[in-house]
């Protein structure tokens, strides 16, 4: 049990490590001396990611004078897109959250597999919990893919 914990300690730590890779500013100003309204990399800049977790205006926001401010939509289309985008940030979150509990299902298989000692029942059911943490794994993966993709299309064509 003792090396289960500092197994998931470890994952846990280097969750926490923030990997991001954004794209350069291209554009040659400075965000915090632009008084204009900045939509382009208001995308990036003013959605923080926290493990994996975005906010739920992400795409929704502004850029005035240094300050990221949410949109407000001013007609039905903008609130329906609105609304949509927000469902699916929340929905990409589940996902992240689906992420994490798949690999934590990963290693609870790992551990139920190395401490079978050569029982067949339990190696069977180690084998069975990893192979569908990586099922899951997919579906979350395929499934947060798909739902950037239409977050990005409905938030760049607002």
């Amino acid at each position: 049990m003792r090396k289960f914990l500092v197994c998931l300690a470890v994952v846990l730590a280097s969750a926490i490590t923030p990997i991001n890779v954004q794209a350069a500013n291209v554009s040659g100003t400075d965000s915090g001396t632009s008084t204009s309204t900045s939509t382009s990399s208001s995308y990036d800049d003013c959605a923080k990611n926290f493990l994996g977790f975005r906010p739920w205006y992400k795409g929704l926001t502004d850029t005035i004078n240094g300050k990221c401010e949410v949109r407000t939509p001013s007609d039905e289309s903008e609130i329906t897109t609105f609304v949509v985008a927000v469902i699916l940030n929340v929905l990409a979150d589940l996902l992240v959250a689906v992420g994490y509990l798949t690999l934590g299902f990963i290693i609870y298989g790992g551990y139920l597999y190395i401490t079978a000692s050569g029982d067949p029942g339990k190696v069977a059911k180690g084998k069975k919990t990893i192979t569908s943490a990586i099922i899951g794994a997919a579906i979350a993966i395929l499934g947060n893919v798909i739902i950037n993709l239409i977050v990005s299309v409905l938030t760049t064509s607002a």
